[in-house]
């Protein structure tokens, strides 16, 4: 039975009950950014901050993203997608202005079974970025539906309420 997406069995993003909240280690795995703008560049950030091989595939990207290139932080194919970047891939960040290119990424990654962040549509991902802060050994991490406005002003004010009052214990 061919896949079909988006998947007919998936919940209404709205139903937060069809989530599975989660952290990765991405440490060593590649991961694959399509798009070389400004969402581009801090997912390749983020991505490269928690150890991934990140290869990014766009014909043009942003200052931020070169320097990171030139570093030998990252590979930057320069050219548009192309079917089959995707191989070896265990997550894939779409991240460009082309609604029908990140559709036709979005049904590659999920007949491939690789995990998609779809940036500005999270009804057609499978997965989807929550908003996060760290403070010390602690990672806090809110998601709320497809709402990242709610996310991070409730991710901001429990922030505040960590650092004003801190937990009390000798893990943290």
């Amino acid at each position: 039975m061919p896949l079909v997406w988006p998947d007919p069995r998936f919940a209404p993003l709205s139903d937060m009950r069809s989530i599975f909240p989660t952290s990765l280690r991405l440490a060593e795995l590649k991961v694959l950014v399509v798009g070389g703008g400004e969402l581009a560049e801090r997912r390749a950030k983020s991505l490269l901050g928690a150890g991934a091989v990140v290869t990014v595939v766009a014909p043009t990207i942003t200052h931020g993203l070169s320097q990171l290139h030139a570093a030998g932080d990252l590979i930057w194919i320069r050219r548009e997608y192309q079917s089959g970047d995707l191989k070896g891939c265990w997550l894939v960040q779409i991240a460009t202005n082309d609604p029908t290119l990140n559709d036709t990424i979005a049904d590659e990654a999920y007949s491939a079974q690789i995990f998609c962040f779809k940036g500005g549509d999270p009804d057609g991902a499978t997965a989807w970025r929550p908003a996060v802060a760290n403070l010390g050994a602690l990672t806090l991490s809110v998601s709320a539906d497809a709402n990242p406005t709610l996310a991070m002003t409730t991710r901001d004010h429990l922030l505040e309420l960590l650092k004003e009052h801190p937990l009390q214990s000798d893990d943290a």
